[in-house]
């Protein structure tokens, strides 16, 4: 999931459960015609795995929190005030 948060920062959190699956992860922001504004890379943990972007020079509007992985790939909508 993915929320803004009151200083405009978006928090992504990845849910990771199952430990056969493979922890390097990618987690981007996109804008919504797919381009990507930045990206992280992490390795999972079993838990919950928070990531955070800086969207202070974004405009308003809907972005997507894209998560990367060899097991599972997910995309989820943000929207900035």
């Amino acid at each position: 999931w993915a929320a803004t948060q009151s200083d405009r920062t978006v928090k992504a959190v990845v849910n990771y459960g199952d430990e056969e699956l493979a922890k390097a992860a990618r987690v981007s922001l996109l804008d919504l015609s797919g381009r990507t504004l930045s990206t992280q890379q992490l390795e999972l943990v079993k838990g919950l795995n928070a990531v955070e972007f800086q969207t202070s020079s974004l405009g308003s509007g809907l972005y997507l929190i894209r998560l990367e992985n060899p097991s599972k790939n997910q995309a989820v909508k943000v929207a900035l005030p």
